[in-house]
């Protein structure tokens, strides 16, 4: 890592924050806070953390997952950006108001410090014209409806590792499964297509999102069934998912171990989603020669990922499907990316 400085990486989720601070590429501290709900326990526990470091930052790096933020590397957070994310933060509602509390904690900490902003979209950046847009009128795109994909910062650690061990597959699927799961199709290098679009909410089922509805059920809830806006949104991100299915957990873990049959009905939901999702990016690839599983639930479930990838030999022809297990580091690839910046002031 450039400049072997001391970048402190904030990665604020919808629930837990993770706070890793790098010496170089030595990590001298892992802090995690988890179930936080709202603003003031994220700053709470941010501020609680930043006070037990070992050592002072040099800088802060902030993960900023929000739709239409994604710039290249890290950019310096000045009061201009600061304001774009602030009117961004609707967009992202369970994701840019804990990042922002998060900036807020550290800027009060370090106020002479740089502080920089890491997109979780910024890997996708290459996703082509047909991959990216929504089928709604042209007045509606223009304000910035697309998709825009997500988990970018953790698909590049898994590239990095793999470059570290030579020349990357030409078709490559990422699956990360974590309390989010998405799935990316990555050809030599670049992202061609995700699953996760506007925002973290599509695509698969996950612990507590839905993944992707038909429209028509939103427009249900909202008409008929006497739903909110922010009850609607209460809903499709901590009320559903694995933990609406089954009614009990959205702890993968948990169902797999629970033998009653909406445990089993949970798990077996998502394993069938996650396959026809890895087929489709297949066919967008026109095969695929590594499927790379990280995150939580694809790091530390073999179960899920023999379920996943049984009888599908046919994404590869002549051989078996190779799959790896790469564990996920987004707070180096966030590091890199705010050392890099802080070398070309």
């Amino acid at each position: 890592m450039r400049g072997c400085v001391r970048i402190l990486c904030v990665n604020t989720g919808s629930s837990s924050v993770k706070l890793v601070l790098w010496d170089g590429t030595q990590e001298l501290l892992r802090a995690k806070a988890e179930t936080l709900r709202g603003e003031a326990q994220f700053d709470a526990a941010v501020t609680s953390s930043l006070h037990s470091l070992p050592a002072a930052p040099d800088a802060v790096a902030h993960r900023i997952v929000a739709a239409d933020t994604a710039w290249p590397g890290a950019r310096r957070l000045d009061a201009a950006l600061l304001q774009e994310l602030e009117t961004r933060a609707p967009l992202a509602p369970d994701h840019l108001p804990q990042a922002l509390a998060a900036i807020r904690a550290a800027q009060a900490a370090f106020p002479a410090l740089p502080q920089l902003a890491c997109s979780d979209s910024s890997f996708h950046r290459t996703l082509p014209e047909v991959a990216r847009q929504i089928a709604l009128p042209r007045e509606l795109r223009q304000r910035g409806l697309a998709r825009y994909g997500y988990h970018g910062l953790s698909c590049e650690s898994a590239l990095a590792a793999l470059r570290a061990e030579g020349p990357l597959p030409g078709r490559l699927v990422i699956a990360h499964l974590g309390n989010g799961c998405s799935l990316t199709a990555v050809r030599d290098g670049r992202s061609v297509e995700t699953t996760m679009g506007f925002t973290p909410l599509g695509g698969l089922v996950m612990s507590t999102r839905s993944g992707d509805l038909d429209p028509g059920v939103l427009l249900y809830l909202l008409r008929a069934a006497g739903y909110t806006p922010d009850a609607l949104n209460l809903l499709l991100n901590q009320e559903a998912g694995l933990k609406g299915l089954s009614g009990i957990s959205g702890d993968m873990k948990a169902l797999l171990a629970d033998a009653r049959p909406e445990a089993q009905l949970a798990a077996a939901v998502f394993v069938h989603q996650a396959r026809k999702h890895l087929g489709a990016l297949a066919a967008v690839l026109g095969g695929v020669d590594l499927v790379v599983f990280t995150g939580g639930m694809g790091e530390n479930s073999a179960v899920i990922r023999e379920r996943i990838c049984a009888g599908m030999d046919w994404l590869a022809p002549h051989r078996s499907l190779s799959v790896r297990v790469i564990p996920a580091n987004e707070e180096l690839v966030m590091a890199r990316q705010a050392a890099a910046v802080l070398a070309d002031p």
